[in-house]
């Protein structure tokens, strides 16, 4: 992950999971102060996927004090590499303080966004493929489990893998 600018007054990092609402909301509330702000907002977003984003999240749990040891959830939200505000309610009650900041959209924009986001991620994914599974777990709803398939490192087991979805 990248270290903050030191030009801005306010630099926020909103880090997580792509197809998460909560992620999706505190990504909007970034860029919407950095585009209304420009000269003390600059917003880093780093949209991942699962596994990226834990790695960077004990990345994040080896470098930094405080309350980013104990964090846990699919996003992280931080402002100047050292301001925990956690997730987006705490990035909302900053952004009232700071910019007056007030979202009263329905959350429905918000998921509907994390699965449009994570729809063009896979799409744009270069060199891989994607492969699914409906499983279920005990009398459970079957749930579609997306796999990505590392063709470019190991082509012959994800073709036999492919071969059984």
């Amino acid at each position: 992950f990248m270290e903050s600018d030191s030009s801005y007054i306010h630099n926020i990092t909103v880090a997580g999971i792509l197809n998460n609402q909560n992620f999706q909301q505190a990504k909007t509330c970034a860029t919407y102060l950095q585009r209304t702000n420009p000269t003390e907002v600059k917003a880093t977003i780093h949209q991942l996927f699962e596994t990226q984003w834990e790695e960077l999240l004990k990345e994040i749990k080896s470098t930094k004090k405080g309350k980013f040891h104990y964090h846990e959830g699919n996003y992280i939200v931080y402002v100047n590499d050292d301001e925990y505000l956690g997730d987006y309610k705490g990035l909302e009650k900053w952004a009232l303080m700071n910019y007056r900041y007030s979202d009263n959209s329905n959350t429905i924009i918000y998921k509907r966004k994390a699965a449009l986001e994570f729809k063009k991620a896979i799409n744009d994914v270069k060199g891989r493929s994607f492969c699914f599974m409906e499983i279920r777990i005990g009398e459970e709803a079957p749930q579609k489990v997306i796999f990505e398939l590392f063709t470019d490192i190991a082509p012959d087991s994800c073709e036999n893998f492919r071969k059984l979805c």
